[in-house]
């Protein structure tokens, strides 16, 4: 044999040379060798590189001291400090064994680094399967970039593909103590939507008694995805919720969620549906639905989490298409209400269906417009009344500004309703007519001011005082068939006053432009009621008088991030407020939110709500949420989680108390695999 030997630093390219074996086609693939010293054999079949060699073929690059290259097999093998990167994975280990052409071999004491999601993995032994395919042995997976990583999956054997990673038997570890173990196991190894299982979350509950639910997330194509859950209860047994979301081509989209458990404290199958779909079949022609169906009333009650949910009283199903046109619109409507406080659904109005036209105001002399409101309604329910409505409504209006400083708008109408009306003592047709007219008078005044202090250049203050009159007159002397507020005799001759203001401010910022910003808008509004038969429907108090309460409405921002929100009504006889709404917000975007509110109606309501989410140092977070009834001392809702997050996992701890119930909930995070019920930051 003849041997060359060559000294200090070598670098040798073969593309054309004996070392590179015959492509497909006849075309050569090319080799890069760079090495310290370099051994081949006479017929150049066998090379052996040593110190700091490097190959690189077909975008696979291998580093290692020792080098050995068959050309007949195509093979090599490496020792000490290997590594092997290909399209940015990133294999290390003591030695490896690696055939060029098929894009396999074997890495032993090996680490794995996936680069496009971050996937770290180690193992006794990994075998290189293809481009993107690996088996580990005595293997250990984690997202975690730290090291030692804060949490991480471990089994006999794992194989990882170009998307997933699964194992038998494995074990889920925090800080090297073992915590869950799965059966079998899939993982997502990649940052685009797959599916896999996503982090159970588990609690205890006064109604569920001990509960875990496990979430498995599935992406069945890139406009339509699912998680289904298997809900396990200690008190109520074995439920299953599936989440569906999708993406229509035309812009349209839906989800559906169903949940459905066999109660054993009530044997009987409980579950609820809900769906929205939104379909767009031209720019003039869209279809619309929303469901709500559940078992039974309890329902939310005894299942629902958010105070949204477990103090409904009314479930809502909806489907209605929708066509415009450059003046009209028209939509066809079925509405189901499915009463949740009531002795039953029996007496629980329907409308299946009702068909609405609307006449979009358009100009037929100028400067006179003419629009119409009208729609047909059935009205359905088991027990009591039942029958059709028809409404048309047409109306003409009239806008002028005599001078620059002066709006004015008049309207007229006439409205006429017919019924059909039976099941019930008021049977038979109706006709009921509405007469309406009123008027409006407007200015807007607008002023300047140069400020100059504090970083404020100018303030800008938009003056609009408003004087309205509405004339309201029904032509019948005893209410028609009540089906629902349309119905309700509203006869009016109410002269109103407002007086609104808009201050915005311009502010200089760092970079020496400006930024205009409203700091505070403040509306007072009364009524003159000159037939004296108002009601107020928000307090639920009738009063003969002719003065209204009067209203303040108010906005006030003097800081970016402070708001403070007013909505009263004061009554001028009494001397009192009969509604107050009163709600201030102070939000650091991503990092804190303090929210306080007062609610308050006569002989309605008068509740307190607050809300706080605000950082703990550097890890931790503080979510806060109550509601407390003032009358009585009641403590409607009380919710309060502490989030801790770290660099690549994150724990939530939650609890929950309200007037019939109490939970606890334990909800995980991890980097890379994303998490299932976790806490929102406010």
């Amino acid at each position: 044999m003849r041997a060359l030997f060559l000294k200090r630093r070598f670098i040798l390219l073969l593309t054309l040379l004996s070392l590179v074996p015959s492509g497909a086609g006849g075309e050569e693939l090319p080799l890069t060798v760079t090495a310290d010293r370099m051994i081949s054999d006479g017929n150049g079949v066998r090379v052996t590189a040593a110190g700091n060699v490097r190959i690189i073929r077909n975008g696979l690059t291998l580093l290692a001291d020792t080098v050995s290259y068959d050309r007949s097999e195509e093979t090599v093998s490496a020792q000490g400090k290997v590594s092997v990167e290909r399209k940015g994975d990133l294999l290390r280990g003591d030695r490896v064994s690696l055939n060029f052409g098929a894009q396999e071999g074997t890495i032993f004491n090996a680490f794995l680094e996936i680069k496009q999601g971050g996937t770290r993995v180690t193992g006794e032994k990994i075998e290189k399967r293809g481009d993107k395919e690996y088996t580990v042995s005595g293997g250990t997976l984690t997202m975690c970039e730290v090291n030692p990583p804060a949490w991480r999956f471990s089994a006999a054997e794992i194989d990882i593909g170009e998307r997933y990673a699964s194992g038998k038997h494995v074990i889920f570890s925090v800080a090297d103590i073992p915590v869950f173990y799965f059966p079998y196991l899939i993982l997502p190894v990649s940052r685009e939507r797959q599916s896999g299982l996503l982090i159970p979350r588990l609690g205890s509950s006064s109604k569920k008694g001990f509960f875990l639910e496990i979430p498995y997330y599935l992406n069945i194509n890139p406009s339509q995805e699912a998680t289904v859950s298997l809900d396990m209860q200690s008190k109520r047994g074995v439920g299953t919720e599936v989440d569906y979301r999708y993406l229509r081509f035309n812009g349209g989209s839906g989800s559906a969620n169903g949940y459905l458990i066999y109660d054993t404290s009530q044997d009987q199958v409980r579950g609820m549906i809900r769906e929205k779909h939104q379909e767009y079949f031209s720019p003039t022609l869209s279809f619309k639905t929303s469901v709500e169906l559940a078992t039974d009333q309890n329902f939310l009650r005894d299942y629902g989490t958010s105070s949204g949910d477990y103090n409904r009283q009314y479930l809502e199903t909806n489907a209605f298409v929708t066509k415009n046109g450059e003046f009209w619109s028209l939509t066809p409507q079925v509405k189901y209400v499915y009463d949740l406080v009531g002795e039953n659904n029996s007496t629980t109005l329907q409308q299946l269906p009702t068909i609405s036209f609307t006449g979009i105001k358009r100009p037929v002399a100028d400067p006179l417009f003419f629009s119409v409101d009208s729609d047909f309604t059935n009205f359905y329910r088991e027990t009591g009344l039942q029958g059709q409505r028809l409404r048309v409504a047409p109306l003409l209006t009239v806008y002028a500004s005599p001078d620059p400083l002066l709006d004015l708008t008049a309207w007229g109408g006439y409205g006429e309703s017919a019924y059909n009306a039976y099941g019930a003592a008021d049977n038979g047709g109706t006709l009921f007519g509405t007469a309406t007219a009123g008027g409006a008078a407007s200015s807007t005044l607008t002023r300047v001011y140069e400020i100059n202090r504090g970083g404020v250049e100018r303030l800008r203050h938009v003056l609009i005082p408003e004087l309205s009159y509405l004339f309201v007159d029904s032509f019948v002397t005893t209410p028609p068939s009540f089906f629902d507020y349309n119905d309700k005799l509203t006869n009016q001759s109410m002269l109103t006053w407002s007086l609104t203001n808009y201050f915005t401010g311009r502010f200089r910022t760092d970079d020496g432009t400006s930024e205009y910003r409203e700091l505070l808008y403040l509306r007072l509004s009364q009524g003159y009621d000159f037939r004296r038969t108002g009601r107020d429907l928000l307090s639920n108090v009738w009063e003969s008088r002719q003065f209204s309460d009067m209203r303040v409405e108010s906005r006030l921002a003097p800081l970016n991030n402070f708001t403070l929100f007013t909505d009263s009504r004061f009554n001028v006889y009494d001397v009192r407020f009969t509604s107050v709404d009163v709600a201030s917000e102070y939000r650091i975007v991503g990092k804190a939110l303090v929210s306080l509110g007062y609610h308050y109606a006569v002989n309605s309501w008068d509740y307190l709500e607050a809300r706080l989410g605000v950082p703990l140092g550097n890890r931790f977070t503080l979510n806060y949420t109550g509601r407390y009834v003032v009358p009585g001392s009641t403590l409607l809702e009380n919710l309060v989680s502490l989030e801790y997050h770290h660099q690549c996992w994150g724990i939530a701890f939650s609890y929950q108390h309200r007037t019939d119930a109490t939970e606890f909930m334990v909800s995980l995070s991890l980097a890379g695999i994303g998490s299932y019920g976790k806490m929102n930051n406010y």
